[in-house]
């Protein structure tokens, strides 16, 4: 007989029309048994596929997403509609108040300054109604935890509600958290599972830096080198592919 899990990785291939990674299974799993999860491989990778199965994971439940930039949430938002989800971000004119406290939605997706940062926003989350409901928490692009909440002695922080996230785990403390990245270093990962609120017996799951596509060359210079001359490969060839576009004989 099939594991429960074996039998959800089904249900979501079949859903998605996908073949789940390895990665993709371990991070899967380690939600399903409600454990705090951090990812941190490349773009490209199914980063976000670790929370879209969430209604399947967790029968249904509302999965709520912090965010960074509005453009990501309608993209992800018109994709779970487009599967047959209910999805909405909050921060317009439409805001459904009402059916984001009662669970009408599967993914609720907003910022921090909403989330975490809006006093109406948080005693939605915080509401008997939308707990009874609520089933995973994600922080996508999750080093913008670090990297814009966090400032330094001579910048104040870019968006400091960013390192406010880790409050909401006050509000949810059953709920899993979910943190998604792919520019993530050690120290930095520690400091944003530290902000995050990560339990002691956390998922990390990453990949290998490394691209093989990739090549970085340093060379010296001098300060007097032509740059014409230093540059000329790369002035031919720009050159000739806006000829070849613009069709010039």
């Amino acid at each position: 007989m099939a594991a429960p899990i074996d039998k959800l990785f089904l249900e979501i291939c079949n859903k998605f029309g996908i073949v789940l990674t390895l990665k993709q299974k371990q991070a899967i799993t380690g939600l399903f048994n409600f454990k705090d999860v951090f990812v941190g491989t490349k773009t490209g990778s199914g980063k976000s596929m670790t929370y879209e199965c969430a209604p399947i994971l967790f029968d249904n439940g509302t999965t709520l997403i912090i965010a960074p930039l509005t453009s990501i949430m309608k993209e992800q938002v018109d994709r779970l509609k487009g599967l047959g989800y209910k999805a909405i971000h909050i921060g317009t004119e439409e805001d459904d108040i009402h059916g984001i406290r009662n669970g009408h939605y599967h993914f609720v997706f907003g910022s921090p300054e909403l989330l975490v940062g809006n006093e109406m926003w948080r005693d939605v989350i915080k509401s008997s109604s939308f707990q009874n409901n609520h089933r995973l928490t994600v922080v996508d692009e999750a080093h913008t935890v670090v990297q814009w909440g966090h400032g330094s002695a001579q910048e104040s922080p870019f968006r400091e509600w960013f390192a406010h996230i880790g409050e909401l785990r006050s509000l949810s403390l059953n709920v899993p958290v979910l943190a998604l990245t792919a520019t993530a270093s050690p120290t930095n990962r520690k400091k944003i599972m530290k902000s995050l609120c990560f339990k002691k017996d956390s998922i990390v799951i990453l990949d290998n830096p490394d691209r093989q596509n990739i090549k970085i060359t340093v060379i010296t210079i001098p300060n007097n080198e032509d740059d014409e001359k230093l540059f000329h490969w790369l002035i031919k060839g720009t050159h000739g592919e806006y000829r070849a576009r613009e069709h010039v004989p």
